[in-house]
């Protein structure tokens, strides 16, 4: 059977220490603009916040309509967290409402952001390519994603709007958490996402992505092959749980599938 590779963008094809940078940039302009708080003590709260969450990441967890979407699982997860918490203290608002605002700053400043591709993405993509297809599947806007796996002349496809973090409780064809070893209750039940993957089989499928929560949880669930992506400081419970997981590897960067057979 034909082999397919569902592949996270952000964070796993291009750098998202990078991207988070630059956005937290472009957005510190905007709240500025908006909250009327000056940009130089807005920086300084979002710094400090940063510290904070470094503490004890788990209290600061994304937040979408209620529902945990994700931990602090990579650079743009724990930058967005920290606008959260900074724009807290200067404004009480509910949480998962400040979580909606700082989203759509985050997407707004994503559009003039520019890729740094991963170390040896060519070499990786020529290798996924020559055992099947490839297929890009992402929360970000696909044009953007298209544009970007355009510029290194591959032709591949791509779903984005992907609403990964989207949690609903009211779908019942899997199991509502899965309960780590840390005792994190990772929630399952994301029907946007399940539409996506329920279009391949899982036996000759493999998930790719830098995201825990996000991108893998629910294709373990489902019994697909799965790729952790990630080196992040925060995600050893992460690493533990596709460690164990008998169709799941674990790589610090995208370059190490060259080494593994998948």
């Amino acid at each position: 059977m034909k082999k397919h590779f569902i592949l996270d963008w952000d964070g796993t094809a291009t750098e998202s220490y990078n991207r988070a940078e630059t956005t937290s940039e472009l957005m510190i302009d905007s709240f500025s603009r908006e909250y009327g708080i000056p940009k130089e003590k807005l920086a300084e709260a979002h710094q400090e916040q940063k510290r904070n969450i470094r503490d004890n990441e788990r209290k600061y967890p994304w937040v979408h309509k209620g529902h945990i979407a994700a931990y602090c699982e990579d650079p743009i997860i724990y930058s967005n967290s920290a606008f959260v918490e900074a724009l807290r203290s200067f404004e009480p608002k509910d949480v998962s409402s400040l979580w909606q605002e700082v989203l759509l700053a985050y997407s707004e400043a994503y559009k003039s952001t520019s890729p740094v591709y991963v170390d040896r993405l060519p070499e990786v993509l020529d290798y996924l390519k020559e055992q099947g297809d490839i297929i890009v599947v992402t929360n970000s806007n696909p044009r953007k994603v298209k544009e970007e796996v355009d510029e290194l002349s591959f032709e591949i496809g791509v779903i984005g709007h992907a609403k990964k973090y989207k949690i609903t409780p009211e779908f019942a064809n899997v199991s509502d958490t899965l309960r780590t070893e840390d005792g994190r209750e990772v929630r399952l039940r994301r029907g946007a996402y399940f539409s996506i993957l329920e279009k391949f089989h899982p036996e000759s499928s493999f998930v790719i992505g830098d995201g825990f929560s996000c991108d893998l949880a629910l294709p373990m669930t489902l019994g697909f092959n799965v790729v952790l992506v990630n080196d992040f400081w925060s995600m050893d419970w992460a690493r533990s749980e596709v460690g164990k997981y008998s169709e799941g590897t674990t790589v610090s960067s995208l370059s190490g599938i060259l080494e593994k057979s998948i």
